[in-house]
């Protein structure tokens, strides 16, 4: 049956405030809203998750932030304003003015890269080694991991291959994807070379690569030094490593729903300085990270 959102009830919302509570975990903090509940601010999108799991046992909540998922909040009688003193609004102004009189210089090249290699690595090929080696991954892998990835890709094409195809698979949650493949290639690699000392290089970061050269309109690139300030920033906790992508991945949905998709002036600015030769970037995942990075 389809899920109904208009049927999660204040009911419903009270519960998953008591289990918040109850179980003291680290929300995703909201980006730009906080909806207070018994004079506490809750981040609306994670209020609605834990609301909906009473309501059907899932804690998938498909609105975007802001506006789609504040009005249920509203119709039931909470009150949602607007965060004082949210740094993310005066790091959009900072890059506002940095891409206005420097352009995006050094940074247009991944767009660039995303539009010629969009939807690779492509699996329904049977050498994984050369789709690897035809791909410019530029700086976005660390060229040791590169390394890494090549010679797992050359002595263990097959499974290496097969790892991708779990990796790319929207069946599955992200964070399972990103466990297996870990996890997996940490197995493949220790067959090819045993001592631990060697890291196999599949991390967060490579992982992300992979995922966005696939599909940049879902994901995007990740560098664990960026995403440490980020959660400092916003006054959360960094998640322990393996989790972390999906984490900021929330982030980054968050940041695009209330700073990106709304903003006008900046889009009109990244509209003028991307060229034709340069990935659409509709969903705005690539913006976001360059916000970020930059």
């Amino acid at each position: 049956m389809a899920f109904k959102p208009s049927e999660i009830t204040r009911e419903h919302v009270l519960k998953g405030i008591a289990i918040i509570k109850e179980s003291n975990e680290q929300l995703t903090g909201g980006t730009k809203w906080e909806v207070i509940i018994d004079g506490k601010g809750y981040p609306p999108k994670e209020v609605m998750r834990f609301a909906r799991e009473q309501y059907d046992g899932s804690k998938e909540w498909p609105r975007g932030g802001g506006w789609p998922t504040n009005e249920f909040l509203e119709k039931m009688g909470f009150e949602v304003r607007e965060i004082k003193d949210n740094p993310l609004s005066n790091l959009v102004k900072k890059y506002i003015k940095h891409i206005s009189s420097g352009g995006l210089n050094n940074e247009i090249y991944k767009w660039r890269l995303l539009k010629q290699f969009q939807g690779r690595p492509d699996t329904n090929i049977t050498n994984i080694l050369e789709e690897i080696k035809a791909i410019n991954f530029a700086n976005l892998i660390y060229p040791i991991g590169l390394g890494v990835v090549k010679h797992i890709a050359e002595e263990r094409s097959e499974a290496y291959l097969n790892c991708f195809k779990i990796l790319f698979d929207e069946s599955k949650e992200l964070q399972e994807r990103i466990t297996y493949f870990n996890t997996k290639t940490l197995n493949i690699y220790r067959e090819i070379v045993p001592e631990e000392r060697f890291s196999h290089h599949q991390d967060e970061r490579t992982m992300s690569t992979f995922l966005t050269f696939h599909n940049p309109l879902k994901y995007t690139f990740y560098k664990d030094s960026f995403y440490k300030k980020l959660v400092a920033l916003l006054g959360l906790n960094a998640k322990k490593p393996g989790f972390k992508y999906v984490h900021y991945l929330e982030i980054v949905n968050d940041f695009i729903d209330d700073y990106i998709k709304p903003n006008s002036e900046l889009l009109n600015i990244i509209n003028s300085l991307l060229t034709p030769d340069c990935f659409d970037d509709s969903e705005h995942m690539i913006l976001a990270q360059d916000i970020f990075y930059q």
